[in-house]
């Protein structure tokens, strides 16, 4: 049986062994989201955990395959990239890489991150993805494997459902955006203007595939707008931005209360411009965010927060 013998196998029960690594779990869970066409029943089936002492596996993986049985990382099948008597060890494979070029899932941008991730952990113990690994790891001391499993697959939809947003919402809607340029064609600045709600989307207008905008400015439907800086681009003065945004929210609302330039550059929020919080550390000017939502939109216009941010760039 070969990765080329795409037919169809009804399971009703997963094999691996015993504690099984993010590799193993990862196998799975891309199994029953997109398996189901190749592995009917793969969604409800049970998984049986084997090498603890009591439970071997006494057929090989076709035999189980016959059965019902689909093994991820044992037995020598096609899912399982360890030498055995007969077979030699897949270089440069997983059970999860192996799992994912057969269900035709491999190029899905959604699961680069993912499939990266474990592959490199599973060769090389690298960590990273919010260390998932290592935290499935120490779950075992005090959960049984089918909670750890549970919990592992929240894990990895939550990351999944994260890149479809970043690859799919993000990159529909950054074609919208306002792109400016600051400063001369060799050394110019990329700013980038959305107007959008998406979670990640000035996260994406930050990446390769968002042209590595330097700044970016988001404003939301609530007329909330959020400025974030680009760390390649650590030399732009976000203090002085800063500065200038809340001597314009001042100035709109007709009183000053906070002049001194030390104070305006300032971490935090200051009286007068409440509204705004720069946050130093993260390079970002805040206007209301995700854990504080029920902030006062700015009643500075967009125009005029393109403009300051372009001349202080």
């Amino acid at each position: 049986m070969t990765l080329t013998e795409k037919n169809v196998w009804p399971v009703q029960k997963i094999a691996t062994h015993v504690n099984p690594h993010i590799d193993e779990i990862c196998g799975i869970w891309l199994l029953r989201k997109f398996g189901n066409e190749h592995f009917p029943g793969i969604k409800e089936a049970v998984v049986e955990f084997f090498g603890n002492g009591n439970t071997t596996l006494q057929m090989t993986a076709e035999e189980c395959l016959e059965k019902g049985i689909i093994l991820v990382g044992i037995g020598g099948g096609m899912f399982d990239e360890h030498p055995t008597i007969t077979t030699e060890r897949k270089n440069g494979k997983c059970a999860t890489t192996l799992i994912a070029e057969y269900l035709s899932v491999d190029d899905n941008p959604a699961l680069e991150q993912i499939l990266k991730f474990v592959c490199q952990n599973d060769l090389k113990g690298s960590g990273s993805i919010s260390e998932i690994a290592s935290i499935c790891l120490k779950m075992y001391k005090i959960l049984p494997a089918e909670k750890v499993g549970i919990w592992a697959n929240l894990a990895l939809e939550t990351i999944f459902h994260d890149q479809e947003q970043f690859n799919h919402e993000a990159a529909d809607e950054f074609k919208k955006a306002r792109i400016f340029r600051v400063g001369n064609n060799g050394d110019s600045l990329r700013i980038a203007v959305v107007e959008s709600d998406n979670e990640v989307i000035a996260k994406f207008a930050r990446s390769k595939s968002g042209g590595n905008s330097a700044i970016v400015i988001q404003k939301q439907s609530s007329g909330n707008v959020q400025i974030f800086l680009n760390r390649k681009f650590g030399w732009v003065k976000m203090d002085n931005i800063a500065k200038h945004i809340r001597l314009a929210e001042q100035k709109v609302k007709g009183r000053f209360i906070t002049l001194k330039e030390e104070d305006l550059k300032k971490e935090g929020s200051v009286p007068g411009a409440e509204e705004w919080h720069f946050f130093k550390k993260g390079q970002m000017i805040l206007n209301g965010s995700m854990s504080h939502p029920d902030v006062p939109a700015s009643k500075i216009s967009l125009q005029e927060i393109i403009r300051i941010v372009v001349n202080c760039a």
